[in-house]
């Protein structure tokens, strides 16, 4: 999960494959839920030594237990917005 800031100002992630972590930079105003192809990344096909790709979702991280002060401070955004 990625923290939704990150969504709107875009910026550089790291991402867990099954090889390990890599980064890799998120575009300013990308949407929740977006695929990701990681090639390369994936399992060896059969009888290959040929790695397939690695498919991920991005998805927003949603803060808990979040203070009052933070919550007025967003809705004072939502308000700039409109």
């Amino acid at each position: 999960y990625i923290p939704y800031l990150k969504f709107i100002e875009g910026g550089t992630i790291q991402i867990d494959t099954i090889y390990g972590k890599q980064d890799y930079t998120i575009d300013p105003y990308t949407d929740c839920g977006t695929q990701v192809v990681l090639k390369g990344e994936g399992f060896s096909k059969i009888n290959s030594k040929i790695k397939g790709n690695q498919y991920i979702h991005l998805l927003v991280d949603i803060p808990r237990n979040v203070s009052e002060e933070y919550i007025n401070k967003l809705k004072e955004l939502e308000t700039i917005e409109r």
